[in-house]
């Protein structure tokens, strides 16, 4: 009892082949003149599994009797049984990092009832080739399945309000590298309330100069919000306006190149934009399920550094009118 391999050399011409990662047990049936049959006989050494280093190959059972058959029996036939559980083929759509180093993995939603938590399944073939995967490493339990776009995905870093504010006068309490917390001078909460209440634990922040040309990383919000309201003519002409502290949960680091070329001092002016998740529904998100599942090498290997590209889409976020030097002699009349 065995099975023979070989390779298939002619493509687009299908062969015949048993299936891989499957154990086969062969059993035999003798049949006299009679018709009447004999129950199976078998046992459990002409059990046999196809590994999956064999799933690219033409695969085949062999099958013969090493003795002979009782003179009543007219006839014998084999029979092959697969006692594997019940299994399906599913098709990924896109893989998403998970929050704790896995990956989601998305599938179309009418292939929902194949799957359940705990469940394995095998990565067969590289994604967007033809090329098998042979390793037997390339098995993953099911950690998690969610029926909806999970919210680590769907959650996006959206602007809540983006605000011009001034530092405190003699440049105290600014924002500074390996600094966690800073002051300013900001708009009171009834003339911008969005702003105002933006500065909760888990929302974000960006610092940029007054032009916007410079801009920082973005730095997660421990806390913060106004202090107190303060009338003053430093700032604004008389205009009653609120001091705002902030503490960030980690140091502005001094990697930050956007932030250092941003000059704070005394009465500065410079931008605060506010971030917050929200979630975000794209089309591709649209009829699938998605599955927790391991990130390892083979993963990388024949999922990541396969996937296509997307395209990048672009949105405008300003426009300047830019005139050539020529211009101002005549040369030109067309504006950029």
């Amino acid at each position: 009892m065995d099975y023979s391999s070989k390779s298939i050399t002619t493509l687009l011409n299908p062969e015949q082949s048993i299936k891989s990662i499957r154990n086969y047990q062969v059993g035999i049936v003798l049949k006299d003149k009679y018709g009447r049959e004999t129950p199976v006989f078998t046992k459990s050494e002409v059990g046999f599994n196809i590994p999956i280093a064999d799933c690219d190959k033409s695969n085949h059972i062999l099958a013969k009797l090493n003795s002979s058959i009782p003179t009543w029996a007219t006839h014998y036939k084999f029979f092959v049984k697969d006692p594997t559980n019940e299994y399906y083929n599913l098709v990924m759509d896109r893989y998403y990092d998970a929050e704790d180093g896995n990956v989601w993995v998305s599938f179309p939603s009418a292939e929902r009832n194949k799957l359940q938590e705990g469940d394995y399944i095998v990565l067969k073939k590289q994604h967007n080739s033809d090329k098998p995967v042979t390793s037997d490493k390339a098995k993953y339990k099911v950690l998690d399945i969610q029926n909806e776009v999970p919210d680590y995905i769907a959650l996006k870093d959206t602007s809540v309000a983006r605000v011009k504010v001034k530092t405190l006068s003699g440049g105290t309490d600014k924002p500074v590298v390996d600094g966690i917390s800073f002051g300013f001078i900001g708009p009171k909460a009834t003339e911008n309330p969005e702003f105002a209440n933006a500065f909760q634990e888990g929302n974000k922040i960006q610092l940029s100069d007054d032009n916007n040309v410079y801009a920082s990383r973005i730095y997660e919000i421990e806390e913060g919000g106004i202090t107190y309201d303060t009338s003053t003519s430093q700032y604004s002409s008389g205009t009653t306006l609120a001091m705002y502290a902030v503490e960030l949960k980690n140091p502005i680091t001094d990697e930050d190149e956007g932030f250092n070329k941003i000059t704070f001092g005394g009465g500065t002016t410079f931008q605060i934009t506010v971030l917050q998740k929200e979630r975000e529904i794209l089309e591709e998100h649209h009829g699938r399920f998605f599955v927790k599942i391991a990130k390892n090498s083979l993963f990388k290997e024949n999922i990541v550094a396969n996937m296509p590209v997307e395209d990048k889409e672009y949105v405008v976020v300003h426009t300047q009118r830019i005139r050539d030097e020529a211009y101002k002699y005549g040369c030109v009349t067309s504006f950029w």
